[in-house]
């Protein structure tokens, strides 16, 4: 419930985009996943990227032996019959990262590139606040750290806000690999372990083989592996960054790893530590080996881009210099282009619905806006009775609203709004400063109740609409998570009854006794 004038959905100052690198949204002291350890994060990180199934496990365990510190194995996720070495990936960080990638309707697989304005989106200050206080809690205090998780790959523009605020200065591998040969390891991968599933009997049989064989571009096979490699390679164009080719390293890692440390002051390893890491790599690991030429048989963007990587990884000194920048960019767009003329079509319009009842009968207003990716204020004005109930509802499909302001206006005064979900909606504060309101599709998404005062009332919000098919998931989800917890107290209350009903006739027959009143 928003009811307290001062603390009613309180007004940050917006976040303005500003030019990629320049340090923007600094951690508020409200932040409930801030954390003092913080500050104990004091050496660089090597931070490992790159579509999965790329060698990133490989370059982290040679790594590790040169005396990188991935994590507790503890927190590890398990080893399994794809990766015997390891993965060298803490589940916390999987699962983090999904989150935010979830919360910012970007799921791993789905071919959709992270926000350019995510500062300004309500989620930003969330999603830094949580990765931060993630990295302090599995490295503070470490002397050489990194991580390793592909998706990653996809949420850099937070990670290196995160690097930004602590005064970090990582280094960063992006491990590429033959499209051709990443697509095939990758279903031999999901096949494995839908066969596991199966024989544990936790999927139907006919999940059993469905891989990741989809459209050439399509939001996974080749069109996840751009995704993962181009942004990669557009976040850290022009830092301290490192291409490894999968194929090269494999036959004769020493040299990416050699140049890898050097660019990583005062890491100077033993040469026992060199000796075991270099025998981490085994040629032998690469069960397949698909021809360059064979990638003429799909769009040019797919080719273009790994030879690209192949020039990038023989020249380090040029990615750090910024030399292939431009070419980057360019084919970042055409991979966002290629998507944009296949992706949904624009929302449709808002409405804006307010109902009362007022003397005669039930009365609504209802005002048409387009919803934008952006805040926006919305507001409506109507003559209902004083102290009296109204209902509204943002829009007329599921949807997230952020609200960042609610407010009253009748007569020159301001009053908060105290708001309240609709029954089948969910309201929840974030961050100590917005609100967030799960909706669905109905005309009953939130109320109010109107001031003592005489109107008429102009009631007026300023928020952010988030329109995404994930929504309609997210509110199907809470809708049947209503239901359920509804049909919970139902049955507890009619067990309730009848437990009153038993207590009764129990009083009954003991007040008449065996012969009758007394």
């Amino acid at each position: 419930m928003i009811d307290r004038p001062s603390e009613a959905i309180a007004r940050p100052e917006n976040l303005r985009a500003r030019p990629r690198g320049e340090p923007v949204l600094v951690l508020t002291s409200n932040n409930q996943h801030a954390d003092v350890t913080t500050m104990s994060l004091t050496s660089n990180p090597i931070v490992i990227l790159g579509m999965q199934r790329s060698g990133t496990s490989g370059v982290a365990q040679a790594l590790s032996e040169l005396g990188v510190f991935f994590g507790n194995e503890a927190e590890f996720y398990a080893t399994d019959a794809n990766n015997e070495a390891g993965y060298f990936e803490i589940d916390e960080i999987i699962r983090t990262n999904k989150d935010l990638l979830y919360a910012f309707h970007r799921p791993w697989n789905l071919v959709k590139p992270f926000p350019d304005n995510w500062k300004e989106l309500p989620q930003a200050n969330e999603s830094v606040g949580r990765l931060t206080a993630l990295l302090a809690k599995h490295f503070a205090g470490k002397s050489r750290w990194g991580f390793k998780e592909p998706t990653s790959s996809l949420l850099l523009p937070p990670y290196k806000q995160v690097f930004c605020n602590l005064g970090l200065t990582p280094t960063y591998v992006i491990c590429v690999r033959n499209p051709l040969d990443v697509l095939i390891s990758v279903n031999r991968h999901a096949e494995s372990y839908a066969e596991k599933l199966y024989e544990t009997h936790e999927v139907k049989p006919k999940v059993a083989g469905q891989t990741f064989l989809s459209a050439p571009l399509g939001n996974l096979a080749f069109g996840m592996w751009l995704h993962f490699t181009l942004s990669s390679l557009r976040e850290t164009a022009g830092e301290n960054t490192s291409v490894v080719l999968y194929e090269q390293f494999v036959e004769n890692p020493g040299p990416f790893l050699r140049h890898i440390a050097s660019s990583v002051d005062s890491w100077t390893p033993s040469d026992e530590q060199w000796s075991a890491a270099v025998s981490t790599v085994r040629p032998k690991l690469r069960h397949n080996a698909k021809p360059i030429e064979e990638l003429e048989a799909y769009p040019s963007l797919l080719r273009r881009t790994y030879e690209l990587c192949r020039s990038i990884s023989g020249d380090p000194a040029g990615l750090r210099a910024g030399d292939y920048a431009s070419e980057i960019e360019a084919l970042w767009q055409e991979l966002i282009l290629s998507r944009d003329m296949l992706r949904e079509p624009d929302p449709l319009l808002g409405n804006l619905v307010i109902s009362w009842r007022g003397d005669s009968g039930v009365k609504a207003i209802e005002k048409v806006y387009v919803p934008q990716p952006t805040w926006q204020t919305l507001s409506a004005t109507f003559d209902a009775p004083p102290g009296g109930m109204i209902i509204g509802a943002f829009f007329q499909q599921p949807c997230v609203a952020w609200i960042r302001s609610a407010l009253w206006h009748v007569g020159g005064q301001t009053f908060p709004v105290a708001l309240e979900p609709g029954p089948s909606c969910e309201l929840t504060q974030v961050d100590g400063t917005l609100h967030r309101l799960f909706a669905n599709a109905e005309v009953f998404q939130f109320r109010a109740i109107t001031p003592n005062v005489l109107g008429p009332y102009e009631l007026e919000f300023e928020l952010w609409l988030e329109i995404d098919p994930q929504v309609v998931i997210d509110g199907i989800g809470i809708l049947v998570a209503n239901l359920s917890a509804c049909r919970e107290r139902m049955n507890a209350a009619d067990a309730h009854i009848r437990q009153l009903q038993e207590q009764i006739r129990a009083l009954t027959f003991s007040s008449k006794g065996p012969s009758g009143p007394r």
